[in-house]
């Protein structure tokens, strides 16, 4: 099913439901609502599920979704395409993902119950960030992961990048990334509540540090885990960082220090070392859209997977061997 560009003079651009609905490989995109819910306004039981994407709607108030605290979603097995693979290398302008469940520039709001089950959700923009929101009326709904994967914004990334809630239950089978840096407006990706509990059954985290955070050796502790009433329950794990060490302080804090190496497993060719040195080992690029897009994709690529044979390839990309042009001139001279 397909619906665009509907204008509502009140809530629910698209779909409204007060009722029970579910939304099955849906395209829902440029709808406008004057009040809340460009996209769907949800007072009832919502589950979505496949395909589902919603993008270019506008409303007051959740563009994406507004779900209200009498209503329900249930987002399942809804995975996201975002192409981990993706090449910056060989493009001139900087990617989007080629399908997202919610609109990244978008907002959602939950003052109800949120369920996201069997899925992978990029989140770049959170839930409740909605700017005309008080901090007190953000702290409102409950959200619920299980066996799901959630990738939230921060450092080099477009959005808010925080979940805020009143109640938000991390259980198994779960795994949140984030991106922490305190450049700029020294916000990061996170999940701000009044209550946050975190199962350790098979629960991780992941954390990608924004380009030129820290030195070699300096430390420095990040909230990523934002709970008034405290943080109940840890990560079983805390995903491996090829560039930073990353130890659980308890409450939700988390402290990060730069790794003396910038190749510890000793894997790497100089060349190799040297090119990814140069561009993530320095000072944020900007002003150009491009290059900012490459340093911060092999920022996250050397974090996540060292050198690895995809790390390769895009080091290759960017300064391919020149011996045999050096080679080829130095014998020309000669001649």
């Amino acid at each position: 099913d397909t619906f665009t560009a509907n204008t509502v003079s009140t809530d629910g651009g698209a779909v409204l439901n007060k009722g029970t609905t579910t939304l099955t490989n849906t395209t829902i995109e440029n709808n406008k609502a004057t009040g809340n819910g460009g996209a769907v306004y949800n007072a009832g039981q919502l589950k979505i599920t496949g395909t589902t994407t919603m993008s270019g709607n506008v409303a007051k108030i959740g563009s994406n979704l507004y779900n209200t605290d009498a209503g329900t979603v249930n987002i399942e097995d809804v995975h996201d395409n975002v192409d981990l693979d993706y090449n910056p290398f060989t493009v001139t302008t900087a990617p989007s993902p080629s399908r997202t469940l919610f609109d990244q520039t978008g907002d959602i709001y939950n003052a109800g119950t949120m369920n996201i089950t069997n899925s992978d959700l990029q989140l770049h923009n959170g839930i409740n960030t909605n700017t005309t929101l008080t901090e007190t009326a953000k702290k409102v709904g409950t959200v619920n992961i299980e066996n799901s994967r959630i990738d939230l914004g921060g450092s080099g990334v477009a959005g808010d990048g925080t979940i805020y809630a009143d109640t938000v239950n991390i259980k198994s089978g779960s795994k949140i990334q984030t991106h922490v840096s305190t450049d700029a407006d020294g916000s990061h990706g996170k999940i701000s509540a009044n209550d946050i509990t975190v199962s350790a059954d098979n629960t991780s985290l992941g954390i990608i540090v924004g380009v030129g955070e820290l030195a070699v050796g300096e430390k420095r502790e990040y909230e990523v885990l934002d709970a008034k009433n405290g943080v109940s329950g840890e990560f079983e794990n805390i995903a491996n960082n090829k560039l930073y060490d990353i130890a659980a302080k308890g409450d939700g804090v988390y402290e990060i220090s730069r790794k003396k190496e910038f190749c510890p497993e000793g894997n790497c060719d100089p060349n190799e070392n040297a090119t990814a040195k140069g561009w993530i080992d320095g000072t944020a690029i900007t002003g150009n859209e491009v290059a900012t897009d490459i340093q911060d994709k092999l920022n996250t690529l050397w974090q996540s997977d060292g050198c690895s044979d995809e790390v390769k390839t895009a080091l290759d990309g960017l300064a391919p061997d020149v011996s045999p042009l050096i080679q080829a001139h130095a014998t020309e001279i000669t001649r």
